[in-house]
């Protein structure tokens, strides 16, 4: 099969994601219980318990969260739908005027969340790059496969090879009133 560049990249996306998806997964939870740590801290067990007697409904809910750390901003998700007594409609913030500054333990956490995050792209742009070099460097799955066999999960299946039906020429020479002694 020739690899085109849409199957090339494809086979980046897979090779990317089978190496990659547990750490994906694992900076995905800190952020989650980063999230969540911050949600507990901004409103109380107090608050949050009053919020958790309200019918569905009464308050607004969210998924994730818009937080300032030290001047940078970013958003988290939530390992849940949270209630809230107010989304900022422009930021979307749940937490109105939520920072911390350079020392507090909220911030540490997440600049090393933030420098894991960047850690990890890099590697997968690494990955990539050394994927795809490999990749470009072949035309098809055969020599593909004989300079790099361990790939071979990652290939698309083999597309079958289309089976024209057959014509018989009497009835296509009936259909087109055929033979003629000269053409129209």
């Amino acid at each position: 099969m020739k690899l085109s560049n849409e199957i090339r990249d494809n086979i980046i996306k897979a090779l990317i994601k089978h190496r990659f998806a547990a750490d994906q997964e694992a900076i995905e939870q800190q952020e989650t219980a980063l999230a969540d740590k911050l949600y507990c801290d901004y409103y109380g067990p107090t608050t949050r318990k009053l919020m958790n007697s309200m019918p569905d409904g009464a308050l607004p809910v969210t998924r994730d969260t818009f937080v300032n750390f030290a001047g940078c901003r970013d958003t988290l998700k939530f390992s849940s739908e949270r209630r809230c007594f107010y989304i900022d409609r422009y930021s979307g913030s749940t937490m109105r005027g939520t920072a911390y500054d350079a020392q507090h333990a909220f911030t540490l956490e997440w600049t090393a969340l933030e420098n894991a995050r960047k850690d990890l792209k890099e590697r997968k742009s690494q990955a990539a790059a050394k994927a795809e070099a490999v990749l470009k460097s072949v035309g098809s799955s055969k020599r593909l496969l004989e300079i790099w066999p361990e790939v071979e999960p990652f290939l698309p299946p083999e597309p079958a090879k289309a089976q024209l039906p057959a014509t018989i020429t009497q009835d296509l020479n009936k259909a087109l009133d055929l033979p003629v002694a000269n053409a129209a």
